[in-house]
């Protein structure tokens, strides 16, 4: 949970259809967007997380942002957040999270907040995601993301410039299921997730490999750290994403748009430590 302090702060409303905006003033020097790449979890757990701080003060809110590629309805999400205001766009289903993420970057470019926390819908599904999330979220109360601490992971993994991947099929959870068994929303949500993964589509190689060849193609103004930020989980301040033009997020997702199951994708993980100037 964020402590209330950070929720302070008078907010400026917009509406656009059915999602109220919310624009924080600039008279605040830290505040949040929160990026979800949705498909099929339940995001529920995300209540804890916001409902406290918008019971206090409604005025604020932090700005929750949902891309939509599965089968939810607006509604069914309405629902699972319990009335919290929520940005919503639904896209192909394209690229996975990092797709979803840079669309983000461009579309917000000139409207984002000080500080943007990108994550997945499973964040709360897979052990490893959920240990990383909650540890991201406990570091944002007391990390001061700045300029000079522009990006913040909580799983780093060291990078090998020569991967590359000749087919792909994500890894099932089920003992994580079964400690869900208490809460049926996540259960059942838990083992739609496991249960698609035998409807992977075709795996579609890149079309420059490996990684260190692809990033030369695609991303040469950037060195490639010898780590990457792993699990689709990070926070980054809006000096760190502007610190690159918005053509290097435009040439990027065209190379993540031609189909679900993609290496490029993979790629795309590898290389936002390397985009958003982690150290």
């Amino acid at each position: 949970m964020f402590p209330l302090e950070y929720f302070n702060f008078t907010a400026n409303v917009k509406k656009k259809g059915d999602d109220v905006i919310k624009h924080p003033s600039s008279e605040k020097p830290t505040y949040y967007d929160f990026v979800v790449a949705l498909y099929d979890a339940n995001l529920s757990y995300l209540v804890k997380h916001f409902a406290g701080a918008s019971a206090v003060n409604s005025k604020f809110p932090p700005r929750l942002f949902i891309y939509n590629k599965g089968p939810y309805k607006r509604s069914d999400i309405a629902k699972q957040l319990n009335g919290f205001p929520f940005i919503y766009t639904r896209l192909e289903n394209v690229g996975r999270n990092d797709h979803s993420y840079l669309y983000h970057i461009i579309k917000n470019y000139d409207d984002l907040s000080e500080v943007t926390v990108f994550f997945t819908d499973s964040s709360n599904q897979i052990e490893i995601k959920r240990q990383a999330f909650e540890r991201l979220m406990s570091e944002l109360n007391y990390m001061n993301i700045n300029k000079n601490n522009s990006f913040v992971c909580p799983h780093a993994r060291l990078t090998n410039p020569y991967f590359y991947m000749d087919k792909y099929k994500r890894r099932s959870y089920p003992q994580l299921c079964n400690e869900l068994v208490n809460d049926p929303p996540s259960y059942y949500s838990c083992i739609s997730s496991i249960n698609r993964l035998k409807g992977d589509s075709e795996f579609i190689k890149a079309d420059i490999r490996p990684l260190k060849k692809w990033k030369t193609r695609y991303l040469p103004e950037k060195p490639l750290k010898d780590t990457f930020c792993a699990l689709g989980i990070f926070a980054a301040h809006k000096s760190a994403i502007r610190s690159n033009p918005i053509t290097i997020y435009q040439r990027l997702i065209k190379q993540l748009e031609v189909g679900d199951n993609v290496e490029t994708g993979h790629y795309m993980e590898r290389l936002w430590y390397s985009l958003l100037g982690g150290t």
